[in-house]
């Protein structure tokens, strides 16, 4: 549109203005042609939205090249417009596209069941899923930024931030234990996986993916010390064994040094210093015969069978066997009632009750020294009477043997 700008009855400015309103005639270039040539008149024609200025006398040629050219831009400009659309719908549908892939990969990301976190060369947490959040107790406004340092424990801060530091120089580390510290100061056990994420030839992260293996250890743990225990087992099993054989050799040897004795006894005579020595060979030797019945009364594995049975007398033979290993720093005092009657029980196992028990006893002393205290007596259970151990008991008379020591005791 070539437009005057002094015309009757509206001038070119307000028909410019008007144009330029109309969403029909827009974007078609106007330039204006007068005879004003103070730069005010330009600068408002310009201002409005005219193209170009050109004032009169006006030269054919000149528009007509003027004309051609803001054609071409103009043909430049929608043809710009419209690759700048195109290309707008590409940059949408591809950020669809991401917000699609980050949609899933959040959703991978946060419904795993392993912890999973992301952190920056520094070892500062940029990113963490829901489960570690969940497992150490943070928000996630708590937790992103934290220094990874802050959740690993003091015992293998080091050793972890070294394999940290290899991951960040490129390496990949598989199935390395560590320990981290919940914001409670809980303790959790955990397998890590981790690789550097790398952007142009250039490491900028590093992503782990961590295993809570607590009940794992705490299995292994459980495992472990149950094979100790059977390992003891078999071996207390085997001392007792080898224990029963020296003592049925030395029950033989006994036995002829006894035999022997008494046959010296026949030819020393009555009263003299040799009779009372061989007396006490005898007295020894019956000592020493004592001594390897309880051995093989501890040692034996026979069938267990109840049978009726007076406890005191084998409280008093696994005291006396005691007395022998336990040292003089603990004092051993008994109070067993020799009228408290039969039970049906095994020796055996009565014996073994009173040797553990005893031997818990020792162990809580062994450092200190004290006195070890053994009861036993007749006790009647009433129908009132509160669960023992939570176990009901039917009324009537019953034996109560109780071992008690002034050891440091137990929570």
């Amino acid at each position: 549109i070539l437009l005057d700008i002094r015309m009757p009855g509206m001038d070119g400015f307000e028909l410019c203005k008007r144009l330029k309103a109309d969403q029909r005639t827009e974007e078609v270039p106007i330039i204006f042609v007068s005879v004003l040539q103070d730069m005010s008149a330009r600068v408002q024609g310009f201002e409005l939205g005219g193209v170009d200025y050109i004032t009169k006398p006006i030269q054919r040629e000149e528009v007509l090249a003027r004309i051609k050219t803001h054609l071409t831009l103009r043909k430049m400009q929608t043809h710009l417009e419209n690759l700048v659309s195109e290309r707008t719908a590409e940059l949408e549908k591809a950020c669809e596209t991401l917000k699609k892939s980050e949609s899933k990969y959040r959703g991978l990301f946060d419904d795993a069941l392993d912890m999973i976190h992301i952190v920056d060369p520094e070892g500062k947490i940029i990113d963490a899923n829901i489960m570690e959040l969940e497992t150490l107790g943070y928000t996630r406004e708590e937790y992103i930024g934290r220094s990874l340092r802050d959740i690993i424990h003091m015992e293998n801060l080091q050793e972890t931030m070294s394999v940290f530091m290899k991951v960040c120089q490129g390496q990949s580390v598989q199935n390395y234990e560590t320990v981290l510290v919940a914001k409670d100061g809980t303790l959790i056990d955990v397998e890590v996986n981790a690789v550097p994420l790398i952007e142009n030839s250039r490491i900028v992260s590093v992503r782990a993916i961590l295993r809570n293996i607590t009940d794992r250890k705490r299995v292994e743990e459980e495992k472990k010390l149950l094979e100790e225990h059977l390992h003891q087992a078999q071996k207390m099993e085997a001392i007792g064994t080898l224990a029963g054989g020296i003592a049925h050799d030395f029950n033989n040897i006994l036995s002829v040094i006894l035999g022997f004795t008494d046959l010296a006894q026949e030819d020393a005579f009555p009263g003299s210093p040799l009779a009372e020595q061989l007396d006490q060979v005898v007295q020894a030797g019956k000592r020493a015969t004592n001594l390897v019945k309880q051995i093989l009364t501890f040692s034996r594995q026979s069938k267990q069978e109840r049978i009726p049975l007076k406890i005191d007398l084998v409280v008093k033979e696994a005291v006396k066997l005691l007395r022998s290993s336990i040292p003089t720093t603990i004092k051993i005092i008994t109070k067993i009632d020799p009228k408290t009657g039969n039970v049906m029980a095994d020796p055996t196992q009565i014996h073994q009750i009173v040797m553990n028990l005893c031997t818990n006893a020792y162990h809580a002393m062994r450092e200190t020294g004290g006195e070890m205290a053994i009861n036993l007596k007749a006790v009647q259970i009433d129908k009132d009477q509160d669960p023992f151990c939570g176990k009901e008991i039917t009324p009537g008379r019953f034996i109560r043997l109780e071992v008690s020591d002034t050891g440091c005791g137990m929570d």
